[in-house]
């Protein structure tokens, strides 16, 4: 079939992206198992390359949140919820990590608003400049902290656009 020709280039995709060749194996191999056992939907695809790509990139990412979550939690943690005091407190953990990564006046005015809860209307008149700069300078903090966050995260949300789990994309890190 068509989709046999595209096993090399998975394989490559994959010997880039984990540590170890027999891993890239194993993912080529999960990936193929999904092409074949959905035969009748990439029969339909108009791209099949385009296709096989995003499956791999979506077993990739499968991939490295098992095995983060594996090595970060038990069972028990997949039960959290985001009222979780534990899980709010791993997050503030990492929120404060990458907030460091912020400069300065960014990192006190989200950590003012957000946080301290007070309003941007106090902050413009602390800072001596109009509500509408306080707003944008905000805005641009907190463009700036997901970014990051997506950047070296892999994030669960519940139904309510709420984060339930954070996972840091590299595998080796024990904590953000």
């Amino acid at each position: 079939m068509e989709f046999l020709t595209f096993y090399d280039k998975v394989f490559q995709y994959f010997s880039k992206k984990v540590p170890t060749r027999e891993d890239a194996l194993d993912l080529t191999q999960g990936v193929f198992e999904k092409v074949v056992a959905n035969l009748p939907t990439v029969k339909k695809v108009n791209n099949v390359s385009h296709w096989i790509f995003k499956v791999s990139k979506n077993h990739l990412i499968d991939y490295y949140r098992r095995k983060s979550i594996q090595s970060k939690f038990t069972t028990s943690d997949f039960h959290q919820s985001a009222d979780d005091t534990e899980f709010q407190n791993e997050m503030i953990k990492c929120q404060d990590h990458y907030m460091n990564q912020l400069d300065d006046e960014t990192k006190y005015l989200l950590i003012e608003s957000e946080i301290k809860g007070k309003s941007q209307k106090a902050l413009a008149e602390e800072f001596g400049v109009s509500y509408s700069t306080i707003r944008s300078k905000i805005q641009r903090g907190r463009t700036k902290i997901r970014s990051i966050f997506l950047e070296k995260c892999y994030l669960e949300y519940d139904s309510a656009g709420r984060v339930t789990c954070c996972v840091d994309k590299d595998p080796e890190k024990k904590s953000c």
